[in-house]
């Protein structure tokens, strides 16, 4: 497996707050992977859409990686999926009624909790595994579809829509659903971080 350095490894136990020990690299992949999954959405630009289904999230995984404990990762994970969906899930604050902006906040944060839960499963021994990268890739389409039993159901913004960019990836759904879709946008990511991590040293 090929990681960072351990002796150029972050020390997350003299900080008190895991965000401020870590290193430029790891700020870089943040922001750039939010950018281009809040705004990767095929109605606002289809081809970061298609960016996003393919490696924006792994993005965000090779920093959870360098995360030494599951609370870290369950905590990042849950602010950095919240503002995504903050941003995606935006045109809601457009209700002419005030109580939408108690509302908008609590459904980020609901569905933050969700990429919270998934990543627990982001370590180094899950993701060099081909068989448990495929069991991450159900568990999220397993979160997603649990959404449709909570209240009254909350059927909006599953993650593959972002390959409904593509007229060609979008004929999946009809095989499979939109469910479907998100298990594949997840396996891909997945796939991409195990083959970031597992490039071969330089010499």
């Amino acid at each position: 497996m090929h990681l960072e350095d351990k002796g150029k490894q972050p020390n997350f136990e003299q900080k008190p707050f895991m965000i401020l020990a870590l290193r430029p690299f790891h700020y870089m992949l943040l922001l750039l992977s939010f950018i281009i999954v809040a705004f990767g959405q095929p109605a606002w630009e289809p081809w970061l859409a298609f960016v996003s289904s393919l490696f924006g999230y792994a993005l965000f995984w090779r920093v959870l990686l360098d995360l030494p404990s599951g609370k870290q990762r369950f905590w990042l994970s849950t602010a950095w999926f919240g503002g995504v969906q903050a941003v995606q899930i935006s045109w809601m604050l457009m209700h002419p009624y005030s109580y939408i902006y108690a509302i908008h906040p609590l459904i980020c944060l609901l569905l933050g909790l969700q990429a919270g839960l998934f990543g627990l499963l982001v370590k180094p021994e899950n993701i060099q595994k081909l068989y448990r990268v495929i069991g991450m890739a159900g568990a999220w389409t397993l979160l997603e579809w649990s959404r449709l039993f909570f209240l009254s159901g909350y059927t909006w913004n599953p993650v593959g829509i972002a390959l409904t960019s593509s007229v060609y990836a979008l004929q999946g759904a009809s095989l499979f659903g939109v469910f479907g879709l998100s298990f594949w946008v997840i396996l891909v990511n997945a796939l991409a971080l195990r083959a970031w991590i597992n490039r071969p040293a330089k010499r």
